[in-house]
């Protein structure tokens, strides 16, 4: 009578098998799961700006209004949130308005991708040359850190979006 099954040798070849092919695909998968964290960071920055102009329209003043410009606050957040969907609380993480992105990189050409990380917001124009100088009252950027890279994965720059 035959045995019927697969031998060690047959289940290794395939194993190896799999293993070479998952080495090609993995970098692949992790870079668009990236790109997409980077693309949903940019699709919250403008709800958050939609949002800041429609209270701005419904109010007459900014949502921070006698507030410094700078790194928008939980409670500044929360005068925006009827505007915005209803799981917008999500963004609130440790007590900061922030979102989870990707990945940076130092350069838009750069193969040295740091994955992972948190952005916040801010209403300071980070091209402003002093930190006195104001922005509109409206808009919104992006308040990258330290530990985040200046560029996103599609070679943008953070504080540029």
């Amino acid at each position: 009578m035959k045995n019927k099954g697969f031998s060690l040798i047959e289940l290794l070849v395939v194993l190896g098998i799999i293993g070479v092919l998952s080495s090609f695909i993995t970098p692949k998968v992790m870079n668009y799961l990236a790109k997409g964290k980077d693309t949903k960071a940019v699709a919250v920055l403008e709800s958050l700006r939609t949002a800041s102009q429609l209270y701005y329209l419904e109010e007459g003043k900014s949502f921070f209004k006698g507030e410094s410009y700078g790194e928008i606050t939980v409670e500044q957040f929360e005068k925006l949130e009827k505007y915005l969907s209803n799981n917008a609380r999500d963004l609130i993480k440790n007590n900061k308005v922030v979102v989870e992105i990707g990945g940076s990189k130092d350069s838009p050409d750069s193969k040295d991708i740091k994955y992972g990380g948190e952005i916040g917001f801010t209403t300071q124009d980070p091209k402003a040359l002093e930190k006195s100088d104001k922005s509109d009252g409206i808009n919104i950027w992006f308040n990258k850190t330290n530990e985040i890279k200046d560029f996103n994965l599609s070679g943008n720059k953070w504080v540029d979006l």
